[in-house]
Order: structure tokens, then sequence, then C-alpha cells
């Protein structure tokens, strides 16, 4: 119930701002760039909530069966490098890249030079593995490129200054943002100028548009859960809770309820035919 309520009440409504802002590739250059990363965040979402809506899914459908699999997405946009947002993104993926391809290439545990022909392999297939489409591959070929760069010049996780780790994090969902609209966009040349866009090469933002206010107004409730739900926050305060009888009981009662509106509400939108994509069909 979980996966599913991810899927049609966050990813789909979350699809229809990014669908909305991609869909006007034509008219990057005269776009708010406020407007185009309200376009990558939603994306961003999106494709999160669509990935490990289906992975709960699966991981629900097997406990029915007498089956327990791992998780598949562990908040993977709390990382504080881009090293640990691939331990927590699509785990089984990048799990079966380091098993049958990394490590019988030699892993870490060759010369610099090897290794970094080792990681240009994998990252090559990865992007290759989403599709034979050149966005696909930069894509993949980007994330080798901030690798090398952690493992061997910023090496985040070897150091333990709070304020270098807030700025690693900080930049490492800038680059995920970036990478997503890479990973998102049809052409790479398209890609690219939207990437520019965001950035402020056409336009700097003078002040917030009517298309922001409309997409806030209308789906800004989507944003704001999809952002909380992507940090273990409700994690932390079920965890509170659980310390205390009082509070156990009473959770006891309202979670069920909670489910049970919340799939209501999911299923609500299939009946009215609302927008329903699926990406990860795709692969």
């Amino acid at each position: 119930m979980l996966g599913f309520c991810k899927k049609v009440i966050l990813a789909n409504n979350l699809s229809i701002i990014a669908d909305g802002i991609f869909g006007m590739r034509d008219e990057i250059t005269d776009l708010n760039p406020l407007l185009l990363w309200l376009g990558a965040l939603s994306f961003s979402l999106q494709i999160f909530y669509d990935f490990s809506g289906y992975s709960d899914m699966a991981l629900g459908l097997g406990k029915m069966f007498g089956f327990t699999f791992e998780e598949n997405f562990n908040y993977p946009y709390t990382a504080k490098s881009v090293t640990e947002f691939w331990r927590r993104w699509h785990i089984s993926l990048g799990r079966w890249f380091r098993d049958y391809v990394y490590i019988p290439l030699g892993g870490s545990r060759v010369s610099v030079f090897r290794h970094l022909i080792n990681l240009l392999i994998v990252w090559s297939l990865t992007g290759i593995w989403h599709g034979a489409n050149y966005t696909f591959i930069a894509w993949g070929l980007g994330y080798f490129v901030l690798l090398v760069i952690e493992k061997y010049f910023v090496k985040p996780e070897a150091r333990n200054n709070i304020w270098l780790t807030g700025i690693w994090r900080v930049i490492t969902l800038i680059c995920v943002n970036f990478g997503w609209v890479i990973f998102r966009s049809e052409r790479l040349s398209s890609g690219i100028k939207y990437c520019m866009g965001m950035i402020g090469v056409f336009r700097v933002p003078i002040a917030i548009d009517a298309l922001v206010i409309k997409y806030l107004r209308e789906y800004g409730i989507y944003i704001i859960l999809g952002i909380i739900f992507a940090t273990p926050i409700a994690q932390f305060v079920s965890n509170k809770t659980d310390k205390s009888e009082n509070m156990g009981i009473i959770k006891a009662c309202v979670i069920p309820v909670c489910y049970g509106i919340a799939f209501i509400w999911a299923v609500s939108f299939l009946i009215l035919g609302a927008h329903n994509p699926f990406i990860y069909f795709n692969f």
C-alpha cells in the first residue's frame, strides 16, 4: 500500500510538473531559471517515488508469499557524497554492477590508471543499461567524473570536518539534480541547454513568474510531501513514539487508519483516470 501510494499520489502528480516544464524544451532560453529548477526538482522526486514505489510493492508482495527482500532505496537524497548516494540509490542495481563487473575487473585494488578504466567501464555500462541513448551514456559518464573527483581529490568520506561535509552534501544534491536533467531529456543538446538555463545563462531570475506560482499552487503539496518523505523524518518520529507506551498504543491505532485513507486517496486517482506514467517500464 505504501509503495502504491508513493507511485500514484506522489510520483504521478510530480510528473505533471516535470512533463509540463521539460515539454517546453523549445522555449528554454525564455524560461525563468526558478521554473527550470522546479522542473528538475519535480523530476528528481518523481523518479525516486516511481522507482522506490515499485520496489516497496515488490517487497510487500514478497512478504505475502513468505519471501524477504532487502530494501532497494535508503533515503538517497540525504547522502553526504556521490559515492554514498549510489550506496543508497537502486541498491540492487549498484550491487549487481559491483559484484559482476567492478570486482571481476579488479575493483580498486589495482593501479590508479587501471582503477580509472574500471570506473569508466562500470559507469558507461550503467548508462547503457538504461537505454541506447546519448543522454543515458552522458549521465553515466558524468557520475564517472564526479566519483573520480571524490575518490582522488575531495575524499569527503575521509574527512570529519562538519562544514566540508555539509557543503559536499549540498554539492551532491545539486549534481544529482543536474544529472537527472540530462537523464530526463530526449536529446543531449536540449539537456545541456536546460542545465545552462538553470544556472541563469539565458535569463536571470528577477522574480517568481506566473507559471511557477501556478504549479506551486496546484501541486505544491506534493512537492512538500515528496521532500518530507525523502528524508527519515517520519522514521525518526516513529522511533521516538515507540519509546513511549502510550504513544505506541496511539500509533498502533492511527497508522492503519492513515494507510487506509492514503490507499483510498491513491485509488481515487486511478478511478478518475489521472496522469499515470511508469518511468521504470522504459527500462
